[in-house]
């Protein structure tokens, strides 16, 4: 027979047991079912954060590869415009320069900088190079230089139909000459290696505007037609290009 005070204190132990056992155990559901449920709601919670870091990772390669392709078309236009390079008279007649850096560059990605009105050099809009002639040399070191005459049309470059073709000296429109829109004409290609310049046939190739690169370098409401007629302005990664337009490539003269 057990005394009073003897059940008093079993009753004591079994009120403990029971506030022990996890509440999943009192509803009748095991513990490993309601463990299992935390994870589920974390999972969730990862797959709606996915797209926004994936798009922060994306906006962060464009943003580097912008800069990486500024800083090597600015060294590829000083080292082309040396005293043995593109000649000096040509980079003066000329309207726009493009420069597209050679090497790791599977979408031969470069800029193409324009006088504006105001006799000044716009801001550089991105550019890709089409065309069996570029890939070619693509994985080769070095640089395409090409400079663009006066008769050069945006909307040339916006639908990538700026042909590049090779022009002799003899070849070149003279003053009044009808030209074929939106074809351009009197296209000077050149391609710097190991520090020597030559002229380049790039017959084939052409240029089209990098709509998706431009956007993320100057916002959505850029384009070509606004960043080369200097309405867009420069952005700190794009300046130093511009720096080394202005400081390599002589005033405009007719």
């Amino acid at each position: 027979m057990i005394s009073k005070g003897w059940g008093t204190t079993i009753s004591l132990w079994c009120a403990a047991a029971l506030l022990a056992i996890p509440p999943a155990v009192h509803a009748g559901e095991p513990a490993a079912t309601s463990a299992a449920k935390q994870p589920a709601m974390t999972s969730d919670s990862a797959k709606r954060e996915m797209p926004d870091a994936a798009k922060r990772m994306s906006e962060s390669k464009t943003a580097n590869d912008a800069t990486r392709c500024i800083q090597l078309a600015s060294a590829a236009l000083i080292a082309a415009t040396k005293d043995d390079g593109v000649p000096a008279d040509l980079l003066r007649r000329s309207m726009g320069v493009a420069v597209i850096p050679l090497g790791a560059n599977a979408n031969m990605q470069g800029v193409v900088s324009r006088r504006t009105e105001a006799s000044e050099w716009s801001a550089p809009s991105f550019v890709s190079l089409l065309g069996s002639a570029g890939s070619k040399i693509a994985a080769e070191d070095g640089a395409i230089i090409v400079l663009l005459p006066a008769g050069v049309r945006l909307d040339a470059l916006e639908s990538g139909s700026a042909m590049l073709g090779f022009t002799d000296d003899e070849s070149t429109p003279k003053k009044g000459a009808v030209e074929t829109p939106p074809a351009m004409s009197a296209v000077y290609s050149y391609r710097l290696s190991g520090g020597k310049v030559e002229r380049i046939d790039l017959t084939g190739a052409h240029l089209k505007v990098d709509a998706a690169a431009n956007a993320a370098e100057y916002g959505k409401d850029a384009t070509a037609t606004t960043i080369l007629s200097g309405q867009t302005q420069p952005t700190d990664t794009t300046k130093p290009f511009v720096a080394s337009i202005e400081r390599r490539v002589p005033k405009h003269e007719a």
